[in-house]
């Protein structure tokens, strides 16, 4: 079985338990061997859209997630300190 996380785009974030972004925010965490979970830390409110996660099964399974980021954080390129 092979599972990928996408992005709203399509674009590929991770495939099985790698990384194949050059964001390292990104990562797959997995608490039980039938859980893919995407990870992002330090989160930025331009991560906030929908997320795909897909298995490589007959047929391909997928699920769709919508990250909601509210608030600001210092690492937030749209942060600005006054």
């Amino acid at each position: 079985m092979q599972v990928a996380w996408l992005d709203q785009n399509s674009f590929p974030l991770t495939y099985e338990d790698r990384r194949v972004i050059d964001d390292r925010r990104f990562s797959v965490v997995r608490p039980y061997l039938k859980e893919w979970n995407l990870l992002i830390s330090e989160v930025r409110s331009s991560d906030s859209g929908s997320y795909r996660c897909t298995v490589n099964t007959d047929p391909v399974r997928s699920k769709i997630t919508t990250l909601h980021v509210k608030g600001f954080t210092p690492r937030d390129p749209i942060y600005e300190e006054s």
